[in-house]
């Protein structure tokens, strides 16, 4: 990766954390030599029952011209009897 560019957004929204990272790469880095690759990652997370539980969802993006690459995924924590906890 050579990136030309990058911002990045942090924070949290109505209990939500946020996160936003966008980059963009030079023509040298992508498959054709024409497109300048773009990425995009972006993550929440909200705590749920009294901080007990975290639920999350991640998304990242890479265009490169036509082609394109996108996966979503989503994750949490369960505590139990503030001693167990499931992660998944």
């Amino acid at each position: 990766m050579q990136p030309v560019g990058a911002d990045k957004v942090t924070g949290t929204v109505r209990g939500t954390s946020v996160a936003l990272l966008a980059a963009e790469d030079s023509r040298a880095a992508s498959a054709t030599g024409n497109d300048r690759p773009a990425f995009l990652v972006a993550r929440l997370r909200r705590d749920v029952a009294d901080g007990q539980t975290t639920l999350g969802l991640v998304y990242t993006d890479r265009e490169d011209g036509p082609d394109a690459n996108r996966v979503l995924g989503v994750d949490a924590r369960v505590l139990f009897g503030g001693l167990y906890y499931a992660q998944f």
